[in-house]
């Protein structure tokens, strides 16, 4: 969409086909904007889900995490980190944090490894750090895997519902008519090319018309008083619009 003058300072017939140009412009592009956000909905829709699931941002992981494994530490947004407490299924204790139960993923007991730190987005400090740990923590590769299960299921459930949404008759905002308000400040203002003088009769006598136009500004702005003294009037301007196909 093209950027226009700011209307301040316009002729009132030039204010007036400016405004009502612009909306009219402001429709047809947001009719233009919904087919083409529409598209991009169903291209997702049709992603492979591991392609899908690459475009979910770390942060919405985060969130998920956090809402499967809150984490008592306030340092930490959830459980599943480098090094966080962990204990696998035993016979006298259920596996906590449990990963098995709600992501569906069997953690492979291992030594915590720096390796891959740098594909992981975990700072290398903290990987490097976890070589000292006790077996009974999570590993970078621990962590790792976690974090792409979560991905996954994300992903499945989005796109389920993303698809389940477009199956559905498409609803389509159309604007047949509409009313705009402007609030604007009238002033009396000398005209830089003014018409020949013309004598307009009135009851009998002739008044000779004056070189001045009605300005427009809009009301926020803070303008000075038009020449020769003139108070502004300030009021409002409304339009009404409907569309008319051919």
């Amino acid at each position: 969409m093209p950027q226009s003058e700011s209307p301040a300072g316009l002729g009132l017939a030039v204010f007036m086909s400016r405004l009502v140009t612009d909306a009219a412009e402001a429709f047809v592009v947001a009719q233009q904007r919904q087919h083409a956000h529409h598209a991009d909905l169903l291209a997702a829709a049709a992603l492979p889900v591991a392609d899908f699931a690459n475009a979910i941002p770390e942060a919405e992981i985060d969130r998920e995490l956090a809402h499967l494994f809150p984490s008592a530490d306030p340092a930490q947004p959830h459980a599943i980190f480098v090094g966080a407490p962990y204990r696998s299924a035993q016979t006298t204790a259920p596996e906590d944090p449990p990963i098995q139960r709600r992501l569906g993923v069997t953690l492979v007991a291992e030594a915590p490894s720096p390796v891959g730190a740098a594909k992981s987005g975990i700072p290398p400090t903290t990987a490097l750090a976890a070589t000292a740990l006790p077996a009974r923590a999570l590993s970078l590769e621990q962590v790792q895997s976690v974090r792409t299960a979560t991905r996954m299921n994300l992903a499945v459930v989005q796109q389920t519902a993303l698809r389940a949404v477009l199956a559905q008759p498409r609803t389509h905002v159309i604007v047949d008519s509409a009313r705009l308000m402007a609030k604007v400040a009238l002033s009396a203002e000398p005209d830089a090319a003014p018409p020949a003088p013309r004598s307009v009769p009135v009851a009998g006598a002739s008044v000779v018309g004056a070189p001045w136009r009605l300005a427009v500004r809009m009301a926020e702005e803070k303008t000075a008083p038009a020449a020769g003294g003139a108070p502004d009037i300030f009021g409002e301007i409304e339009i009404r619009l409907k569309t008319v196909t051919g």
